[in-house]
């Protein structure tokens, strides 16, 4: 046991066997065989990370002078052991987490430049990439499973191909992820609508080509490990037992050792890859990082990943309507789940009725959503609908006009229509 541990003016076990630590008592290197919790209860660091100078410097920011080593049943750390690579990961990452790329909002519609009609006929065409991106994603799965090692330039023309549709106009790949209909391997399709709400996003948030770059090849290549997840598993049309759900919260390891045997790979894209299942409260996997620790790329891809898993149909459940993924989305953002800003982010560039919606108005016309509008999340621009539900060409812009509101957000099929809480 640690001298810290045995020293009684530094720790103090309580009733419940959690033990009141002085944060003058850590000391870089230690390796906690518990999790570390603030007086609050929420996780700093879980059981199984190292103590860095970093995470030092910031219990001194936030005026934390004691902490508590609590044991969590629950933990799904590292039984099996932590990869190599992932040790390394996380020393780069505290390293690289000292200089946070600044993401700032960016309301400017300077980048929505298309008309309605040219901005369709631009996501059909990007519809063909879609299916040329997922194929290679499937071809790189392949390859890496084989054991080869691969280069990352026909990645990254497939991002570069991205960065240019976002550059023409800032709803074109949502509105492409909209269109697309998955295909027989959810995974491949899954990310690629992954980059490209991820990239969406960043883009609002004025990132520069170069880091778009990096989280959109990050964001491409964040699932893959979840192959080496047994199909029963990660097909599985049930819930899970808990030690299957054990192995699929290793799967980021598994992500991190594939994304090794890429050449020309970002650093920063692998720290998506590590990272897209954290969560900012630190209840995510695979080490439960809390926001101070986790790259702010990795929280953006996060949203992304999260709403789209929502919506798209698993085995074991149907699909979410997008106004109902997009309200969850918020909902666990007040929980603390998502960073509040990367979500302020989401909404902005796909509303709380993401592009793609159909929704009805309050004089019971229909329509499609087909641009979001920053800073009034209700408030759309929409194209109405003929009887048949076929595009008239008449667009609504929400924010103009006083006599016609959203009053529900209409699934498809003949399930009843879902009333749609406006302001």
């Amino acid at each position: 046991m640690p001298d810290w541990m045995t020293d009684e003016a530094a720790s103090r076990a309580d009733a419940d066997g959690d033990t009141t630590i002085r944060t003058a008592a850590l000391r870089t290197g230690m390796r906690l065989s518990e999790c570390l919790h603030d007086d609050t209860g929420l996780l700093l660091l879980a059981a199984g990370a190292e103590i860095t100078p970093r995470f030092l410097r910031l219990l001194g920011q936030r005026n934390i002078t004691h902490v508590t080593l609590r044991t969590d049943p629950s933990r799904f750390i590292h039984e099996s052991g932590p990869t190599a690579h992932a040790d390394r990961l996380d020393t780069d990452l505290d390293r690289a987490l000292e200089h946070p790329p600044s993401l700032q909002p960016n309301h400017s519609t300077d980048t929505r430049r298309l008309s309605i009609r040219d901005l369709h006929a631009e996501a059909r065409r990007g519809l063909q990439q879609h299916g040329k991106a997922s194929h290679l994603v499937s071809e790189v799965c392949r390859h890496l499973g084989a054991g080869q090692r691969i280069d990352i330039s026909m990645l990254s023309n497939t991002i570069g191909d991205f960065i240019d549709m976002v550059s023409l106009d800032a709803d074109v790949l949502p509105l492409i992820v909209s269109l697309q209909q998955s295909g027989d391997e959810y995974l491949y399709d899954h990310c690629v609508n992954v980059a490209m709400l991820s990239m969406t996003m960043a883009t609002g948030f004025g990132m520069p080509q170069e880091g778009l770059m990096e989280l959109g090849l990050g964001a491409l290549l964040q699932d893959i490990g979840m192959l080496r997840v047994p199909n029963e598993i990660r097909l599985a049309p049930r819930s899970l037992t808990d030690d299957e759900w054990f192995e699929v919260r290793r799967h980021p390891y598994y992500t991190i050792e594939s994304l090794e045997r890429i050449r020309g790979l970002p650093e920063m894209s692998k720290y998506i890859g590590y990272q897209v299942h954290e969560r900012t409260d630190g209840s995510g996997y695979p080490r439960r990082r809390s926001r101070m620790l986790i790259h702010r790329y990795a929280r953006i891809v996060a949203v992304a990943d999260a709403y789209l898993a929502m919506t798209s149909p698993r085995p074991y459940r149907e699909a979410m309507l997008p106004y109902h993924a997009a309200k969850s989305i918020l909902v666990e953002s007040s929980a603390r789940k998502f960073d509040g800003d990367v979500v302020r982010g989401f909404l902005d560039n796909l509303s709380i009725l993401p592009i793609g919606s159909v929704v009805e108005l309050n004089n019971g016309a229909r329509a499609t959503v087909v641009r979001a509008t920053p800073g009034r999340h209700t408030c759309p621009i929409v194209e109405l609908l003929d009887g048949a539900g076929e595009a008239t060409g008449r667009i609504i812009d929400l924010t103009r006009t006083s006599d016609r509101r959203i009053v529900r957000a209409v699934p498809p099929g003949p399930e009843p229509v879902l009333t749609f809480g406006h302001h």
